[in-house]
């Protein structure tokens, strides 16, 4: 499955294809970035890459499609990319961004136990 995600930034069109391949058995796979950036970045993609697959983590906790998770995961790496030019100010960025996908999944976790504990473990009344 190919996303194909364009920003324009004053002038500047930025084209990224992000890949999202398909294990054997039909399940997904973590995405990845294509060399096919037209970008010119600072930042190196295997740093890019693992910010990716941290992120990708961080939103399969909070969505149980995995689509869904990749797709966010990966709108959220194109927002630091296209907003952080230095790498330590990405990666820097890129950990703000993790601690608030861990808050946010903590959180629905913690509203996923809240229903369950109003009928006790068993979820019968």
């Amino acid at each position: 499955m190919i996303f194909l995600q364009i920003n324009i930034l004053s002038s500047l069109i930025l084209i990224e294809l992000v890949f999202i391949s398909k294990a054997p058995g039909g399940t997904s796979r973590k995405p990845t970035i294509g060399k096919e950036s037209i970008a010119a970045s600072k930042i190196p993609l295997i740093t890019r890459q693992h910010t990716l697959d941290q992120l990708f983590k961080a939103c399969a906790n909070i969505y149980s499609n995995h689509e869904e998770a990749a797709q966010r995961s990966s709108a959220e790496e194109l927002v630091l990319a296209t907003r952080h030019k230095n790498k330590q100010v990405y990666v820097g960025a890129s950990a703000n961004c993790l601690k608030r996908l861990r808050d946010e999944a903590a959180q629905v976790q913690k509203q996923k136990g809240t229903k369950n504990k109003k009928y006790g473990a068993s979820g019968k009344r």
